[in-house]
């Protein structure tokens, strides 16, 4: 208390008796001074916590309460049926009893290898998915990025997996495509596919349709990308078709030269669906990494009107798992990540995968302890 302040400040015991006055007045000043400053920071802090809940309750008012929230549930039918594309009838199949083996390598590791996790990296899947009439069914997933934060290598990692990979799909006990997952059981169920198979925790995403991802490059502003001679008539192919769906006119919207060009978002849709030009599905996720890239990279220097902006258009066409404080979290933490370097990957990597047919049906089957190793490397390596 006062008496041990006092003792501290002044040494010379001796003079206690002709500095009397001092004494008292000294401590007691100090001692009224570090109250006031005491207070100031309290008051400070109160005013700061104040200023961030105030900050928070509205940004998720006047932005994350457009999400579109859905929870960790969903429903298997071992039997669905889900869109495909056409078989080809004389295609040479592997046997039956190949086709066995195959199966049963794919469920033994599934089941038997462990998933890795850390708690530096943060991995949400981002989907997009080819439904068509919103709630007609859950949609192929034909795109699907894994977006890993590494919060030690200052890195944020995007991993395409294709589409094709032949992968064991849980609940349905079913080895089928990768992008069957998401068709039969939803979001949740490609999640438990990609973890399973892959070794990578993954238990969040964020989701959007081809129409939903139309409005979102759309509000950023649209995107430069360099497109061949040749992905112009795929990509108008593109136009035409989800055009039937909008009721628009595709003459507005068709690319009729090559080179440098400011795609809007159909063009830039269309553009990521083009799998005819090139090295088949290979290149078209890497042309969806190119588009990824490109709103990152517009992201970074867009000014806080133009994120307002961007957000109140680009938000309700998007679903996702997390909840709303998850979010803001990662708000909290979005300047920081501007400043990581951005890495791109693809699952199966490059000669760690060979391609066949089932039942008429183009597959990969990837090598899963290569895959998973590098993928492991990629996202969690120094």
């Amino acid at each position: 208390g006062y008496t041990k302040m006092r003792h501290e400040d002044f040494d010379d015991q001796d003079d206690e008796v002709v500095y009397e006055d001092k004494k008292e007045k000294k401590p007691r000043n100090k001692f009224k001074v570090l109250m006031i400053l005491l207070i100031v920071l309290i008051v400070i802090a109160a005013a700061a916590i104040a200023v961030f809940l105030i900050g928070k309750n509205y940004i998720k008012g006047r932005f994350l309460n457009k999400l579109n929230y859905e929870s960790n549930s969903y429903s298997i039918d071992p039997n669905a049926t889900y869109e495909t594309d056409e078989t080809v009838p004389d295609a040479d199949n592997i046997s039956d009893v190949e086709k066995s083996l195959i199966d049963a390598d794919a469920k033994t590791f599934y089941e038997n290898v462990d998933v890795i996790s850390d708690n530096y990296v943060k991995n949400i899947l981002l989907i997009g998915t080819d439904e068509r009439v919103s709630g007609s069914w859950n949609g192929n997933s034909d795109s699907m990025i894994l977006i890993s934060i590494n919060n030690k290598t200052k890195k944020i990692v995007m991993t395409s997996f294709m589409r094709d990979m032949y992968v064991y799909i849980p609940d349905a006990d079913r080895c089928d495509k990768l992008n069957a997952a998401h068709a039969i059981g939803g979001s949740d169920l490609l999640c438990k596919t990609i973890s399973g198979n892959f070794k990578v925790h993954v238990d969040q995403y964020f989701r959007v349709d081809f129409y939903g991802l139309i409005d979102i490059i759309n509000a950023a502003g649209g995107v430069d990308m360099e497109l061949i001679p040749e992905e112009l008539p795929v990509a108008n192919q593109y136009i035409r078709d989800m055009c039937k769906y909008t009721n628009e006119d595709p003459n507005q919207y068709y690319i009729n030269e090559s080179g440098m060009i400011h795609l809007n978002g159909i063009q830039a849709v269309a553009y990521a669906r083009i799998r005819y030009v090139g090295n088949a599905d290979y290149e078209r996720t890497n042309r969806q990494r190119k588009i990824m890239t490109k709103l990152f990279e517009k992201f970074k220097s867009m000014n806080l009107n133009e994120l307002t902006d961007f957000a109140d258009k680009a938000l309700p066409n998007v679903t996702t798992n997390m909840q709303s404080d998850e979010i803001w979290d990662m708000i909290t933490d979005a300047f920081k990540y501007l400043g990581y370097d951005l890495v791109s990957a693809r699952v199966p990597f490059d000669d760690t995968s060979t391609g066949t047919f089932i039942n008429g049906m183009s597959y990969l089957l990837p090598d899963y302890k290569k895959n998973v190793e590098l993928l492991i490397d990629t996202i969690y390596g120094e």
